[in-house]
């Protein structure tokens, strides 16, 4: 087990109020039975994966702190930070559900109970249902830190800010993460990784704000001093490398955007596997910028290695599936429509398994698998498609919206071609 999971668990454990206890409950946990249960030596079975090792660690925690319920939520609040830093979703909620019953029935600290509910949400929010996040948070305004403020108001105030500007309310995450970035400086220092994180979000709300030349600048002097702090080729580094590229893309700096994005995957690759969320999202953003530069070779060769990757184990993840939707749409400009078609009904049929029928980015996914079906001539197919599809998109998209209107207009191309 590497070094670097070691102290993601003890860091996830140690933003609790009672740090020192709960931090050495957790680490003789760590060395004691996850250290050596991922040491092939200690346990006699080969070198055994990360996951294994997490596992079996976690069938052995309610026997170990029996009678200590605190510790033991301590313990499995810990083990799923690192499923959540592992996109382990499933495995992440288990033990936090575990936790939050341990915590009924017990005198639990308002910054221990806060920081359970930022967990709760942040695996909700990974899972794209950013109104169920926000409902477990709270008003975000509540969340307004200043220096002195605990580590769990801060992640609560980070999370905040994510779900306001996912729920389309960008001004106010803007506002939300320059008190971060400001506070961070005063509360960590100026180069500590906390406060550049913080740096590289308010810079990419920026970005997606549309104020370009003030994310630039945010986000050169956070990436200046990321390099500083970790290292020019660190993969710590890739995040702000990407937040850049995606501001020189939106100013039309494609060749620079490109190097950017691709620095950054070089970085990724080395410690991330391909199926990775952090690793797909940025090789469909170079997938865009290919495109942008014309390249439609490399741009349609990254997206079959995405699509190759990805969509065995897409799941319920909102973003995959918007990647893939994406990956399908290119596929059927840049290879064959009926390639195209295959892999958007494949999309389509993911979004039906795992989301309610009516979520608005569903319906745009078999909006667009009808669309596709239109130019291929499958008339009575995309008739099947459109007929459910009007329905369900009255019930869920605004009356007087662009996106209903779409739809409509697809519906009338459809009747008039029969």
């Amino acid at each position: 087990m590497s070094g670097a999971l070691y102290l993601q668990l003890l860091r996830s454990q140690t933003r609790t109020f009672d740090a020192a206890a709960r931090a050495k409950a957790v680490n003789a946990f760590l060395v004691e039975d996850l250290l050596l249960y991922s040491d092939p030596f200690n346990s006699g079975m080969g070198e055994p994966t990360l996951r294994q090792a997490l596992n079996s660690a976690s069938e052995n925690i309610a026997v170990r702190f029996a009678g200590q319920p605190a510790n033991e939520a301590a313990v499995r609040r810990a083990l799923a930070g690192a499923h959540i830093g592992r996109d382990e979703l499933d495995a992440a909620q288990a033990q936090l559900e575990q936790a939050e019953r341990l915590f009924d029935g017990i005198e639990v600290d308002p910054d221990l109970r806060l920081d359970l509910r930022g967990q709760r949400a942040e695996v909700k929010f990974a899972r794209g249902k950013f109104t169920e996040a926000r409902a477990l948070l709270g008003d975000p305004d509540a969340f307004t830190v200043v220096p002195g403020a605990s580590e769990a108001q801060f992640h609560a105030a980070w999370l905040s800010a994510l779900i306001e500007r996912r729920l389309g309310r960008v001004d106010s995450a803007i506002e939300l993460f320059a008190a971060l970035a400001a506070a961070g400086r005063l509360h960590y220092g100026a180069d500590d990784p906390s406060t550049l994180m913080l740096q590289r979000y308010h810079a990419d709300s920026l970005r997606t704000g549309g104020r370009l030349a003030e994310a630039r600048a945010v986000s050169e002097r956070s990436y200046e001093s990321a390099k500083r702090h970790y290292g020019v080729v660190d993969f710590r580094v890739a995040g702000f490398v990407e937040v850049l590229a995606r501001i020189e893309s939106q100013l039309g700096n494609h060749e620079r955007a490109l190097a950017l994005l691709l620095e950054a995957e070089l970085m990724r690759a080395t410690v991330l596997p391909a199926t990775h969320r952090a690793v797909w999202i940025l090789r469909e953003q170079i997938v865009v910028t290919y495109i942008a530069l014309g390249r439609r070779e490399d741009a349609l060769a990254m997206a079959e290695r995405i699509w190759l990757d990805l969509a065995p184990q897409a799941g319920p993840s909102v973003d995959a599936l918007i990647v893939l939707g994406n990956l399908a749409k290119q596929r059927a400009t840049f290879k064959t429509l009926e390639i195209g078609i295959v892999h958007a009904t494949t999309v389509a049929d993911l979004w039906r398994k795992h989301h309610p029928s009516n979520r608005p980015e569903a319906l745009i996914q078999r909006a667009q698998l009808a669309r596709l079906l239109q130019q291929a001539g499958r008339w009575q197919q995309a008739e099947a498609q459109l007929s459910a599809l009007m329905e369900l998109a009255k019930s869920a998209l605004p009356a007087n919206g662009a996106r209903l209107g779409s739809m409509h207009h697809c519906g009338r191309r459809q009747s008039a071609r029969q």
